[in-house]
């Protein structure tokens, strides 16, 4: 049965009177008059919820509470007893936007919460008139839109694509359902979402998830760079597509930044927040989801608070699996996965809050079917391209910049025809150059995979690829082995290739091609040369992407864009970490020292995180180089630590040498040369502390680049240094003062005076003159550049 849930005689926001009526036929149900206290505490932590949740010493004992309190004095126990006894059933509520927005899926019923029953769901009403939708055809379309701008905190969106992939594609093979998943990632501007929202009339159902504000959704500018997207904005991107569209599913609140913080939390390592953009008075979540339901006349799922991705990728499951197996009705599959997405009880990954947070809008919504067509299923999706490729990585985190920048140079009229990844063994480049292949296959008409060799094998390298690229572009006619067998049969065929590779959209990829390279970048066989300068240098839409250890000399600099793969972020480690059961487990059972240790010695290396989760528990480790000894001062001062004041504890007096201490920063300034990502990383970072006033600059400078030193006399803690964490945490006046804090040193160590930028000269060590030399040298250079 079908209920209207109608806020009547209104006095304002805080009084006004339930009716709860049958749809069909207007016979009152119940009434409940609403009198609430503007001052009530229950008023505020309701409006803020989420933080309220989030700092209760008991979450789930104040999540109940709540939920008592608006079953009573919100919803009313006449009315809660009503819409029980009618169930199953769907109550459609109206009038709600003009009084206190308060979550009215948290109400208690008999102990038990309207969002924990699978047979009830509530439907915000948006005062619009749905007109008919244009049919689903041949195939039920789906726009998956996953934005992540690259200068914003770590986000498991890819976690979630991949999860969201895994499923249509089981489902359409399980079940012959003709679903057509369009996944837009990495580069999600708004001219790629107007054009995608236009494609063929548009799709039936929109799926986003990334970064987002409170009413807004972040997508990125070309650059890169976050673009704040309002909601009447997002109406207009989406408007070209609305005589199709049916549902658009929205989780855009910071969603799986959570999952980095509890990461960073779980590992013992601090935390600072940093908002992704500064918007101007927000709309609410409700306000986003009611505006888009009205403005294109469709049904909108949308979250109130940020989620974490392990509930986003849960709710997602069990919705389309409601949707397209089930066959049930969008009021329906939400009212049922909803709570089984949350679980039985809350957990990390699924807190308290997770199963009041989604909210359906829109009439639209009630006995709204989202059935796919029976079709023939493709057994392969990616079948005949992607055959020969190894299966698309199942954990892949971070690496936003690196992918938006090289999906940009694979993009038709780009300019550029290949795109090199290079860095040491285990940095991820191959698992790289994959999520390249298998987001950007669609682009091209036939994609193929090779793997080089190892080192003793190159003298067979050239003749093993034209066999690879035979068996994979038959359909072109593609013959390459017999012109491998002699240099002058090779010349002659390089001009064909250059031309089939400007004629036809292939890609490429070339894996590991270090093996066949000399330690300064030279072929060792050199019939490459010619044979990559015929791939890279034609003016057609076919792209390369080669990944190495070594960049070859010569390679055409104006054709390839070079990109060296960057270690992970804390943040993105934590996430990582998070996606691989065998280490969080043993790491759950190890101290904080433990946890240190192991971040330390992965460095942000992906592939010594996958070898540490491939190893027997009793020799579970991190392969890698000896690490340096840790600093105790500069690892105390990143123990956790309340968040407001951010204070740094004081290091004991006899871990303060000054002589040891800036010893120890000289070494790490001498490893920005050395380190092949050192110099980078630093100035990357210390242009960021440019947009402040030069007073500021000149400060945060002196504060951060000792506070970048020293942070670099230790490799866990140099990725620190690339985490808003450490901006923030070295910013601070107490953290040099008492990171350098004058004390008795070893004999013969002549005290000197150093300017942390700050104006107030302190007596350090007599090593301190170069290093503050160095730095602030650095630090002019920036400043000028």
């Amino acid at each position: 049965m079908s209920l209207l849930l109608r806020a009547v005689d209104i006095v304002d926001r805080y009084r006004w009177r339930w009716l709860l009526v049958e749809s069909a036929t207007g016979r009152p149900l119940a009434d409940h008059p609403v009198g609430l206290d503007p001052s009530a505490p229950e008023i505020a932590a309701l409006t803020h919820l989420y933080t309220h949740i989030r700092q209760a010493a008991d979450a789930d004992a104040e999540t109940a509470r709540l939920g008592e309190w608006m079953g009573t004095q919100v919803l009313g126990a006449s009315i809660g007893r009503a819409i029980v006894a009618e169930r199953p059933t769907v109550v459609l509520v109206e009038g709600a936007a003009r009084v206190c927005p308060l979550p009215l899926e948290l109400s208690a019923v008999d102990g038990r919460s309207l969002a924990r029953r699978e047979d009830i769901v509530l439907v915000h009403g948006t005062d619009s008139i749905d007109r008919p939708k244009a049919d689903i055809g041949e195939a039920l379309r789906i726009l998956a839109v996953f934005s992540q701008p690259t200068d914003t905190t770590a986000l498991a969106l890819r976690r979630e694509r991949f999860a969201l992939t895994t499923l249509v594609r089981t489902l359409s093979a399980r079940h012959s359902l003709a679903i057509e998943l369009d996944v837009l990632q990495y580069g999600v501007t708004r001219k790629h979402l107007s054009e995608r929202m236009t494609l063929r009339g548009g799709p039936d159902l929109v799926h986003i998830s990334g970064h987002g504000t409170a009413g807004h959704l972040i997508l990125e500018h070309p650059d890169g760079a976050p673009d704040v997207v309002t909601t009447d904005e997002l109406v207009e991107l989406l408007r070209p597509g609305h005589r199709r569209l049916k549902l658009v599913v929205t989780s855009a609140c910071e969603s799986a930044a959570t999952g980095a913080f509890d990461g960073r939390r779980w590992l013992g390592l601090p935390h600072v927040h940093t908002p992704v953009v500064a918007a101007a008075a927000p709309d609410p979540p409700e306000s986003l989801a009611r505006t888009v339901a009205r403005g294109l006349e469709c049904a909108v799922l949308a979250m109130r608070h940020p989620v974490t991705d392990e509930y986003c990728i849960a709710l997602a499951d069990e919705l389309y699996r409601g949707l397209f197996h089930l066959e049930l009705p969008v009021d329906t599959a939400v009212a049922r996965a909803v709570p089984r997405a949350a679980g039985p009880h809350p957990s990390r990954g699924r807190p308290a809050l997770s199963v009041f947070t989604p909210t359906l809008h829109g009439a639209s919504a009630i006995g709204l079917a989202l059935v796919p067509p029976r079709g023939t299923p493709r057994l392969d999706v990616h079948a005949p391209s992607m055959a020969a490729f190894p299966p698309e990585p199942a954990c892949f985190v971070g690496r936003t910049a690196l992918l938006t920048e090289a999906g940009r140079a694979l993009a038709p009229r780009s300019g550029r025809t290949a795109v090199f990844l290079h860095g040491p063994a285990g940095i991820g480049k191959t698992a790289c150059a994959l999520e390249l292949a298998y987001r950007r296959q669609g682009t091209f008409a036939v994609c193929a995979y090779w793997m080089a060799p190892p080192a003793d094998g190159f003298t067979g390298a050239l003749a093993d690829l034209a066999g690879a690229l035979e068996r994979q572009l038959r359909p072109f006619g593609f013959t390459m082995t017999d012109s491998v067998r002699d240099v002058a049969q090779l010349r002659a065929f390089l001009p064909r290739l250059t031309e089939l590779l400007e004629v036809q959209g292939l890609l490429l990829v070339l894996d590991g091609v270090e093996t066949l390279l000399t330690a300064d970048g030279r072929w060792r066989d050199p019939r490459w040369e010619g044979l990559v300068d015929a791939m890279v240098g034609h003016g057609g839409e076919s792209r390369v992407v080669f990944t190495g250890r070594v960049v070859p000399i010569g390679l055409r600099g104006n054709e390839v864009s070079a990109h060296e793969v960057p270690p992970l972020s804390l943040d993105e480690t934590a996430l990582m970490i998070q996606d691989l059961p065998r280490t969080r487990d043993h790491l759950d059972a190890a101290d904080h020292a433990r946890r240190i240790e192991f971040v330390h010695a992965a460095g942000g290396f992906p592939g010594r995180l996958l070898d540490a989760e491939a190893r027997p528990r009793e020799s579970f480790a991190v392969s890698a180089p000896t690490p340096p000894v840790f600093r105790p001062p500069v690892v105390a001062a990143f123990t956790p630590r309340p968040p407001s004041p951010p204070a740094v504890p004081p290091p004991r007096r006899e871990e303060m040498s000054p002589g040891a201490t800036v010893a120890a920063l000289a070494r790490g300034v001498a490893g920005i040369e050395t380190h092949p990502s050192g110099r980078t990383l630093l100035e990357r970072k210390l242009r960021r502390l440019a947009g402040v006033s030069d007073r500021e600059t000149t400060v945060a400078f002196g504060r951060f680049s000792l506070g970048a030193a020293a942070l670099l006399t230790d490799r866990a803690l140099y990725w620190y240094d690339r985490t808003s964490s450490t901006v923030e945490a070295v910013r601070y006046p107490t953290f040099p003062t008492r990171l350098f804090r004058p004390v008795d040193g070893p004999p013969g160590v002549d005290p000197t005076h150093i300017d942390l930028g700050d104006g107030v000269p302190r007596p350090v060590g007599t090593e301190a003159a170069d290093v503050a030399s160095l730095l602030r040298a650095v630090g002019e250079a920036l400043r000028g550049a």
